[in-house]
């Protein structure tokens, strides 16, 4: 079962950017670990960049769960981008 339920443009828009930001940084640093790195602080840099968006990415979320979360036992959310909507789901 699900519930989608309609957020503003600026939470759909601050969350959105934090999320393909933060996949961004997950992508360097994938390359990074696959292939010889020889800027061990240039690693460094990017890890602790990332770990600071997801932060900021988590309390987004969060703050969106906290806001529209309809009452009951809902399990899980996403974010539903295209459609500017939360998404709240639970197995029935």
């Amino acid at each position: 079962m699900e519930k989608r339920i309609k957020i503003t443009p600026e939470e759909n828009e601050e969350v959105k950017v934090l999320f393909f930001t933060y996949n961004s940084y997950m992508s360097i640093l994938q390359f990074f670990m696959n292939n010889p790195i020889t800027n061990q602080e240039l690693f460094d840099r990017k890890w602790d960049e990332a770990v600071q968006i997801n932060i900021k990415l988590d309390n987004a979320k969060r703050a969106v769960e906290k806001k529209y979360k309809p009452t009951g036992d809902w399990e899980r959310f996403e974010f539903d981008f295209d459609n500017q909507q939360v998404v709240f789901m639970k197995d029935e």
